[in-house]
């Protein structure tokens, strides 16, 4: 038998046109590298989203926490301010009940006690008990908000993966949180003795106390801040004067007449000028520079993540800028609510025999005041006029971006990713 020819090559290559066996396996090469891609992509932008999420999420808990502790020192103050005028009161009803015959208490054993409270045992005014508290806590309350921001920040940002004993930060580094004023300086490095610039907007109106030099109408806020303190001083002159009287009426009544002129002398002669209540900074709730004094700014940086086939898919801000959130707090005087069910009700006054109606409220403080323990912190669209100054800040830590060196479009990027 003799061998086959071989065939031509045109021959071999019209054989092979017209082989169709093995297209299908071609064509799932390219579907399958097509849902990859796809796949890829959903994978990475699930990852971007989330940790936008977290981001967002650090600065927003950040954020209400820092400013909560401002509160909270805001109060302290007011809780200062309304235990003073509360001495006050007191040792003028000890006083009266003193020069009343026939009255004694087993209380007027702390008369000394808190006569020494007020005048300090012969310290400076500004070092006596009371306001050298309210200096501390003036001191001391940024940096520890600004430190309960950033464990708040990092706290959130905690790894969970495999190894987050060794690397509780993992791959993408320390979440870090930065808490602002509106006017772009991060709490707790202010000057805090400097009233103007000091993170709790309240100032000492004493002409002998630390915030003398900087007052720029001392006169004024020296006349509203024994104004105030005599209205607080008379609210607690009752509840003292029932304390002492044991349940007379009689005596309570005749007490209260008394001490105005023992709590004249003290108010008017003995400590003019000293022992006042601390004044906001801003004196009208009205006022243009109410939000530079209660707005604050919390801003989260953090590395990108690395995206799967970062080859194929690029995140180009991650060249410039690590990822960031803003959210901004409002420290405020809640107004007082109304309260459901009933709002209302009608009652007979038994002296007239008219009616009435009764306007059922939660009972907050109406005033708006340092001497008022109600303040909080809550959430707000991010409004501040300073945020630029803000976003082109570099935070003291250096872990964030240099943003003084981004364009206009990169910023814009940077909020908007």
């Amino acid at each position: 038998m003799s061998a086959r020819e071989p065939q031509p090559s045109w021959a071999r290559l019209r054989s092979l046109h017209s082989d169709e066996s093995g297209v299908i396996s071609l064509l799932t090469v390219f579907v399958m590298m097509g849902c990859t891609w796809l796949l890829l992509w959903i994978v990475n932008s699930a990852r971007q989203l989330d940790s936008k999420v977290q981001l967002q999420t650090a600065a927003d808990a950040a954020g209400q926490s820092g400013v909560g502790i401002l509160a909270r020192g805001m109060n302290a103050i007011a809780f200062a301010n309304q235990l003073e005028a509360e001495l006050f009161a007191a040792i003028a009803v000890m006083q009266a009940t003193e020069a009343t015959p026939a009255s004694a208490s087993a209380q007027l054993a702390l008369l000394p006690v808190f006569e020494e409270i007020l005048s300090g045992n012969g310290v400076e005014p500004r070092d006596r008990p009371i306001p050298a508290f309210r200096r501390e806590v003036i001191e001391v309350i940024p940096p520890l908000a600004d430190e309960l921001t950033r464990n708040i920040g990092r706290a959130n940002g905690a790894w969970r993966g495999p190894d987050a004993a060794t690397n509780p930060d993992g791959p993408q580094g320390p979440l870090l949180a930065v808490l602002w004023s509106t006017s772009g300086r991060p709490i707790g490095r202010a000057d805090e003795l400097d009233p103007r610039t000091r993170t709790l907007p309240v100032v000492d109106p004493s002409p002998l106390g630390w915030d003398a030099p900087f007052l720029s109408d001392p006169q004024a806020i020296l006349v509203q801040a024994r104004r105030e303190r005599r209205q607080l001083a008379n609210h607690y002159l009752r509840p003292w004067a029932d304390d002492l009287a044991a349940g007379d009426q009689d005596l309570s009544d005749l007490l209260v007449i008394r001490s105005g002129r023992f709590l004249n002398r003290l108010l008017n002669e003995i400590y003019p000028d000293t022992n006042l209540p601390v004044q906001l900074r801003s004196p009208s709730p009205n006022s243009e520079a109410l939000e530079a004094d209660l707005m604050f700014v919390t801003t989260t940086y953090r590395q990108h993540k690395t995206p799967m086939a970062s080859r194929m898919f690029r995140n180009p801000n991650a060249t410039h800028a690590p990822a960031m959130a803003i959210s901004q707090v409002h420290l405020f005087l809640p107004l007082d609510r109304y309260v459901c069910c009933p709002w209302t009700e009608v009652r007979i006054d038994p002296r007239t025999g008219l009616e009435y109606t009764v306007v059922f409220m939660q009972g907050w403080p109406r005033e708006w005041s340092a001497s008022t323990q109600n303040w909080q912190a809550k959430l707000v669209p991010v409004t501040a006029p300073g945020l630029g100054a803000i976003l082109t800040s570099t935070p003291s830590q250096g872990a964030g971006p240099s943003w003084g060196s981004l364009s206009p479009r990169q910023l814009d990027e940077l909020v908007h990713q």
